[in-house]
């Protein structure tokens, strides 16, 4: 299943994250919005933008992989940039 399409936005009123018309998340901490609220709001509406650009970096990372085999910083970030683009996609993540 895809995630709504970007770019998403922060909306004040209450503190959400929508896209279009469809709103995407509210944030809530049962206090007043906090600068908390406010970056975890940000966060959100820059997923699918990191997204991308974890997605674009992986092919990167696998690219210079192939160059220079086993660098392991190269093999420490391609671990980690699949794990987390794994758990942004795929309905039941491990992680």
């Amino acid at each position: 299943m895809k995630h709504t399409p970007g770019p998403w936005r922060i909306q004040h009123t209450p503190l959400s994250v929508a896209a279009g018309t469809h709103q995407i998340a509210q944030v809530f901490s049962g206090r007043p919005i906090s600068t908390e609220d406010d970056a975890n709001a940000r966060l959100i509406a820059a997923a699918p933008e990191l997204l991308e650009a974890a997605e674009r970096a992986l092919a990167l990372i696998r690219d210079t992989w192939i160059m220079e085999h086993g660098n392991p910083q190269v093999g420490k970030a391609w671990g980690a940039l699949e794990a987390a683009i794994d758990k942004a996609t795929q309905d039941n993540p491990v992680a």
